[in-house]
């Protein structure tokens, strides 16, 4: 080949790979970087969920996603609040989390306490770029320190519903995996994902009191898609809307949680304290009573 050939097919060789880069770029950009547009547009805000085992309420739950300043990531808080049946016995339960995550959703930092069912315990953990997550675990007077290595980002197990709705082609059918980290078991593990169904849902968005009762006041309508969770053999059905909160779900054991108004997850049916002409000195923001919560304490920080 003459000297302008090979000329030529250097240049031709550069021109295919500023193409290759640009068409990269443009329609092939890493996973996060997707992500982090996608997760721009999640908005602030609290949902309330009834929680549920075979069939009957046992308790209510409450998950608050803020966001950080200047598209820092978001903060997210997660408190259960439930008498759960075990062994015949009734167990008061708390889980209460919060944590901080970065733009494309990764998990930065977190709190978690236990109280119950799952035992008594505070644990906390903080990652140290992608490859390291230090935990320490608290129990009594003893405290452990664990240094796990990440092969990546990981995902905080509640805050899956966030990253599927910022990383997926919602459409039934798409399979997809994310990498979990769950602060229960201070473990990693990959879990994927299956989008089986779309519909269109409603929860309960308010409610009213009706003398003795509090009964729903409006309904919201939200699209939502069904996603199955597989975590190793074990299958977790979930709805999750347009804005990556829960709507419902079942897990082993009978249990279940579904959203609903404020008053609804919080109360229960019964407005406490009422009397005739009126809902009584444990109006919505009071202390509930001990029957309607079961056992538990009031919301957090930032609720009505």
């Amino acid at each position: 080949m003459s000297r302008r050939g090979w000329l030529a097919m250097a240049v031709l060789l550069l021109w295919s790979a500023t193409i290759g880069w640009h068409v990269k770029r443009l329609y092939f950009r890493a996973i996060e970087e997707i992500v982090t547009d996608a997760a721009r547009r999640i908005p602030p805000g609290a949902a309330y969920y009834v929680v549920e085992q075979e069939g009957r309420r046992v308790g209510w739950s409450q998950s608050r996603v803020d966001t950080l300043p200047s598209h820092g990531g978001f903060r997210i808080r997660d408190r259960l609040e439930a008498t759960i049946m075990a062994g015949g016995q009734p167990v008061p339960t708390t889980l209460v989390s919060e944590a901080e995550l970065g733009p494309a959703l990764q998990l930065r930092r977190f709190t978690l306490r236990s109280r119950g069912i799952l035992g008594d315990f505070l644990t906390s953990g903080e990652t140290r770029g992608d490859s390291l997550l230090l935990l320490v675990l608290r129990r009594g007077a003893r405290t452990d320190t664990v240094r796990l290595t990440l092969e990546g980002p990981v995902i905080l197990s509640t805050a899956w519903p966030l990253r599927f709705v910022a990383q997926s082609e919602r459409r039934p059918g798409r399979r997809f995996r994310i990498p979990l980290f769950d602060p229960v078991t201070g473990s990693t593990r990959p879990v994927d994902l299956e989008i089986l169904a779309e519909a269109t849902r409603t929860y309960a968005d308010s409610a009213t009191d009706a003398g003795p009762l509090w009964v729903e006041a409006r309904e919201d309508t939200v699209r939502a898609w069904l996603v199955e969770r597989d975590l190793a053999g074990l299958k977790f059905r979930s709805w999750i809307d347009e804005d990556g909160r829960l709507l419902e779900a079942e897990m082993p054991g009978g249990f279940r949680i579904r959203r609903t108004a404020f008053e609804l997850a919080f109360y229960g049916d019964s407005v406490p304290g009422w009397t005739p002409g009126g809902a009584g000195e444990n109006a919505p923001g009071g202390a509930p009573d001990a029957k309607a919560l079961g056992g538990g304490a009031g919301p957090e920080e930032g609720s009505p």
